[in-house]
Order: C-alpha cells, then structure tokens, then sequence
C-alpha cells in the first residue's frame, strides 16, 4: 500500500502505542476515504493516530497530501502538455494548468475542492466564465477522471488540448 509522509507518521505514532503496522495503514487508508475535515480529525485522534492537539493539523495535511498525489496521477495520464501548480490563493492543493488563452490571462485549469463535504474534480476556464463540477468523486480512478477532463478540455477549448491537435507546421 501506497502511503504519503504524513500517512507514514500517523501510522508510526499509531503503532509506537503498540498497533500493528499493516493494520493501521489499512485503517488509516479507510479513514481518509470516508471522512474529510473536522470528521478526519475526531477519527484520527479517537482510533489513536494523533493527539487532541494535533489531529485537526494532521487531518489537513493527510488530505492535501492525498489530493495532491491523486492530481499528479491524473495529470500524468494526459494526452497533452500541463502543468501541475499549488493554487495559493485558496484551495492550497496541486491543480492542472491547461494553458492561457491569452498573454498574461489566468489559465484554463482542474482540480479538486477539498473544502466541501463532498469533494469532487472540477473544470474552469482562466477567467471562470464556465465553471464544470464533475461529479466524479475526488479519490475516483485517475483513469476516469483523465477521460473526463480530456472530453471536458476538448469541448472547452482549453488551450493545452488545442494545441495538442494543431498540425505540425512544415
């Protein structure tokens, strides 16, 4: 099983209380799929993975590890060029950049809400004319959520998948 730096500490403080390793990377694994936020953070402290103190902290970090990891995977799977950058302004978690549509423009980009009760993928154009919620669920099989951001990015016209059926120029 596949975990991330902060999965691996929330294990090993789980298991210095006497834990099984393989158990608790099983657990944990559950945990983070079915809850998000304060529900993350109560789970975590109450099957003993963080303290009273630590667990709101380490339920963010889990899960923006957890999305950023799921938006690297999706973007690899990509038939054209992207970029993948932190948004700071907000979300804090890795998105796909799909290209400007125009010189200094806001890009054309995807990702995933991690503030909502239900987190799922989404689509928007650089200056948010057009705003798609998938309705694919955020920890959803990169394959599907590529397929769909690709049939998205084609009909939008983002610049990445234009430029990706552009013929070569002699």
């Amino acid at each position: 099983m596949t975990t991330t730096p902060q999965a691996d500490k929330l294990i090993a403080t789980r298991v210095r209380k006497g834990a099984n390793p393989a158990e608790s990377a099983e657990l944990l694994a559950e945990l983070a799929t079915s809850h998000t936020g304060d529900n993350l953070a109560h789970a975590l402290e109450y099957q003993g993975f963080a303290t009273a103190a630590s667990a709101e902290r380490a339920a963010h970090a889990l899960e923006i590890e957890r999305i950023d990891n799921h938006v690297t995977a999706v973007a690899a799977l990509l038939p054209f060029p992207v970029e993948v950058e932190a948004e700071m302004g907000g979300l804090f978690t890795l998105q796909i950049l799909l290209g400007s549509r125009i010189p200094d423009g806001a890009p054309d980009r995807a990702g995933i809400n991690p503030h909502v009760l239900r987190a799922t993928w989404w689509i928007e154009t650089g200056e948010g004319e057009i705003s798609e919620d998938s309705g694919i669920p955020a920890t959803a099989d990169p394959a599907l959520i590529a397929y769909w951001l690709i049939q998205r990015a084609e009909h939008l016209g983002s610049p990445a998948a234009v430029k990706a059926h552009e013929p070569l120029s002699a």
